[in-house]
């Protein structure tokens, strides 16, 4: 009975320390896989210096924290930042993350600064997502909200 008990926990401590293991192992290639992603899905530049991934952070949730993030204006303006945060925390339900439906639970923000300003031709400066075919006019999308 004994030998099980000791089989059991050390299996236990096992899985415990490969899931505090895994972010750190993944890090550099969820890091340039990001930069890549947010950058080609803009149309302005943003940035930031690190990535964390935590299992531990928001339990049972997986945890994806951004740090000094900032993002451009949309073309067209002054050039100056419209969005910079300290630290910006995605909470994810870890299963539906594991079969690759990412659904966010939480979003917590660290000392943001949001510069939104309208130009005098009306256009904002927060229209910075670039173009897709893929998503539904504007107009169309509303209406499949409402019916």
């Amino acid at each position: 009975m004994r030998k099980t008990l000791l089989v059991l926990a050390g299996v236990l401590a096992l899985l415990v320390s490969l899931l505090a293991a895994a972010p750190y192992l993944f890090k550099d290639k969820a890091l340039a896989y990001l930069r890549t992603a947010v950058n080609e899905k803009l149309r302005t530049r943003a940035d930031f210096s690190d990535i964390n991934i935590s299992l531990f952070r928001s339990f049972p949730n997986l945890s994806v924290g951004v740090d000094r993030l900032w993002v451009m204006e949309a073309p067209g303006f002054s050039g100056d930042t419209l969005l910079s945060a300290k630290r910006i925390d995605l909470v994810l339900d870890i299963m539906k993350a594991i079969r690759g439906d990412y659904e966010v639970t939480a979003i917590r923000v660290e000392s943001p600064r949001i510069s939104a300003r309208i130009n005098k031709e009306g256009l904002p400066n927060w229209d910075i997502m670039a173009e897709d075919s893929s998503r539904l006019p504007l107009e169309e999308s509303r209406s499949l909200v409402l019916d």
